[in-house]
């Protein structure tokens, strides 16, 4: 979810972490990033199989919201202003990945659990 990463914060989360892992590499005395290879073990990845299948949704918090539109910049399509302007989210297009979320400037946007309904909603083809 590299690319995932840098739409949520920005391109410049990308200098970032090459310069994080630049110190971290001198501070531990490694020359090269192909040595960190089988550092971690065990198992420091986790398999796509034991991820969990629980995908939140996106809800928004009416009064805090500005009408901004930022959070119709979903990549899925799932959000949308209604007559008054505020988002709402289509469940069975949302995967859960917070995009709009970050991208909400007034904070009305947040994460939460499926209920039943948006559970079974929820097309991933």
């Amino acid at each position: 979810q590299f690319c995932t990463l840098a739409m949520k914060y920005g391109y410049d989360i990308i200098h970032e972490l090459c310069s994080g892992l630049s110190h971290l590499l001198q501070q531990r005395g490694i020359e090269s990033v192909s040595q960190l290879i089988g550092r971690a073990l065990p198992n420091p990845i986790a398999d796509f199989m034991e991820l969990p299948a629980d995908k939140k949704v996106s809800c928004v918090n009416g009064d805090l919201c500005i009408s901004c539109g930022n959070c119709t910049r979903c990549p899925y399509l799932a959000v949308s202003l209604d007559n008054d302007k505020i988002p709402k989210t289509d469940p069975s297009r949302c995967i859960g990945c917070s995009i709009c979320v970050k991208k909400c400037v007034s904070g009305a946007l947040y994460m939460r659990q499926r209920d039943a309904a948006e559970k079974a909603a929820l097309r991933e083809d």
